[in-house]
């Protein structure tokens, strides 16, 4: 179906620096998938980032570029399969004229926007910087915490928010499921912790759930419908954490049916992505089953973005009704981050 890829990798840079485990983050890199076909286009995103786990910029870029990738027949790291995967869905929806939540079998409605907060040092920072995500609507956000950077950080932002709603992402930096960590966290309210313990290590994750002081969630641990089937069979996690821009649009429904079966919640998560990455998450998140995600405007946390993207009203938003994601991303601003574009196909 698809007569040609329009591909524009750009650099985006955060409005303030990201401070992962991998370290201080001021830009990163992605790759913008339009698929086109009678005459209309469809986007995706390949968020890279350094890390390289789900891909590099440079290995999506090589692999979307080869001919053979409108026949299926070029190998593609995860981040260009999910970008292509959605760049697809995307001009379905368009050529049948209806949103992308409706062509992936949801009716619209508002949602809650939470919002990703990297790891911060002084707990001073970070409750500014909730302040001033408060000052924008924001009512529910995700603090990434690590050992020594953790509770005492939680409980500033709790006393100085009573009411604002606080998950956290250790992204595998503990170790011992009997931590006191977790009762001081979940003192302070915090409602789901995300990847506590190593990936491989499902057995001390089931350990902290059975403990039920905090709602478990796995993120990183999560490549493949097999790795969700393993971790719900394992008794791992309360909620599983679905990021289609790096699992693929396919892989994330998969997991989406095999956990509404299990009575295990999902997640959408973010990846900073810009407003094109981010309405794809908009529309799977109107998907039954989905009780929580990162779908927070990318003004937020990006200096320049490529495409509008909804307002929150009261901390929740709701995809619009035009064809598709609804946005095509604006030549203008496109022109002000790109590094490089190619047309794969006739």
């Amino acid at each position: 179906m698809i007569e040609r890829l329009h591909l524009h990798e750009i650099e985006v840079r955060f409005s303030e620096p990201l401070v992962t485990p991998d370290g201080v983050i001021l830009s990163r890199r992605s790759i913008l998938v339009g698929a086109e076909a009678e005459g209309l286009i469809g986007w995706g995103e390949a968020p890279a980032f350094p890390s390289r786990r789900w891909g590099t910029a440079d290995a999506a870029w090589d692999a979307l570029e080869r001919p053979g990738v409108l026949h299926g027949e070029a190998p593609l790291t995860p981040i260009a399969s999910a970008a292509l995967q959605a760049a697809a869905s995307d001009l379905e929806a368009r050529l049948a004229g209806v949103p992308l939540h409706r062509h992936l079998g949801a009716e619209a409605h508002p949602i809650g926007a939470r919002y990703t907060i990297g790891l911060m040092e002084d707990p001073a920072d970070l409750v500014d910087r909730v302040r001033r995500l408060r000052a924008t609507g924001t009512s529910a956000i995700k603090v990434k915490i690590r050992p020594g950077w953790d509770s005492v950080h939680i409980a500033a932002v709790r006393n100085a928010f009573p009411t604002i709603d606080i998950s956290v992402d250790a992204n595998a930096t503990y170790r011992d499921p009997e931590d006191p960590v977790f009762e001081a966290l979940a003192e302070a309210r915090v409602g789901l912790i995300e990847q506590p313990f190593p990936t491989h290590d499902l057995a001390s994750h089931a350990a902290l759930r059975r403990r039920k002081v905090l709602s478990v969630c796995l993120d990183e641990a999560i490549r493949s419908r097999g790795d969700a089937r393993q971790i719900i069979s394992a008794k791992a996690a309360d909620v599983l954490s679905v990021k289609v821009n790096r699992l693929g649009l396919e892989a994330g429904l998969a997991i989406l049916e095999l956990a509404s079966a299990e009575g295990i919640g999902v997640k959408v998560g973010g990846t900073f992505d810009t407003s094109i990455g981010r309405r794809l998450l908009l529309g799977f998140a109107m998907l039954g089953g989905v009780i929580d995600a990162e779908i927070a405007p990318p003004s937020g946390y990006l200096e320049s973005d490529i495409a509008d993207y909804p307002e929150p009203i009261r901390g929740q938003i709701r995809p619009d009704d035009r064809p598709g994601i609804g946005v095509d991303p604006d030549h203008e601003r496109l022109a002000d981050l790109e590094v490089r574009r190619t047309v794969v196909g006739g």
